[in-house]
């Protein structure tokens, strides 16, 4: 028989939320997901993968505290904020995403580390990929793009919630030399309007979701 899980009383309007990367360590303690630090990394402050050593294992447990810790200050700061513009009533931000109905997280289950999950978390990443004939397809300039490199195509994006002319300026230089570093790649580097990085040409927009169904040469 179906299982029905989270579903909102006939009184409350059913709460979506949107994780625009992969859950955190301080998103899956204030959903109440299981994050065992032995094979699951911190999100931020670790680089290893999911097979750690035991001493891996320590530093997990202490980056994930630290994460969980300095990410709550700033939401109780953030909920402090609210208040003091809506008045005291206005329930606390972790409380708000911790009886969200639905959670859709921008990663794709197949290739993030495996971990344990709840009914209602559903992975989106990859959504919009999908036959690039049906989207019109990649123009003159992208489809010429597409076809460098003697070895592939790489194409770099921070998403669009990052602007990268607010980056330290090492931190794009660093980009483009690596590129310059792989001649046997082609780099396409997405960066904003006012970034002044111009390794090449520029276009004016990115269609991200064509370049990333096609097949490649």
């Amino acid at each position: 028989m179906p299982l029905v899980t989270n579903c909102p009383p006939p009184h409350r309007t059913p709460l979506l939320s949107k994780v625009s990367c992969p859950i955190s360590d301080y998103m899956a303690w204030v959903l109440g997901i299981p994050q065992p630090s032995s094979y699951i990394p911190s999100l931020i402050g670790m680089d290893t993968t999911h097979r750690m050593s035991y001493f891996e294992r320590v530093q997990n447990v202490w980056s994930t505290f630290l994460y969980v810790y300095y990410t709550r200050k700033s939401t109780l700061e953030a909920t402090d904020m609210f208040r003091r513009r809506y008045g005291a009533d206005f329930p606390s931000l972790e409380e708000i995403a911790a009886d969200s109905d639905v959670v859709f997280v921008s990663t794709d289950e197949f290739v993030d580390f495996p971990r344990p999950t709840l009914p209602h978390i559903v992975h989106i990443g990859g959504l919009g990929v999908g036959d690039s004939s049906k989207n019109g397809g990649l123009d003159e300039i992208f489809s010429e793009q597409m076809e460098k490199g003697s070895k592939g195509v790489v194409y770099f994006s921070l998403g669009t919630l990052v602007n990268t002319s607010s980056l330290p300026a090492f931190a794009m230089k660093a980009v483009v030399d690596a590129a310059r570093r792989t001649p046997d790649y082609h780099f396409i580097l997405v960066v904003d309007s006012s970034d002044k990085v111009r390794p090449c040409g520029t276009v004016r927009e990115s269609p991200i979701r064509n370049v990333g169904a096609r097949q490649p040469h």
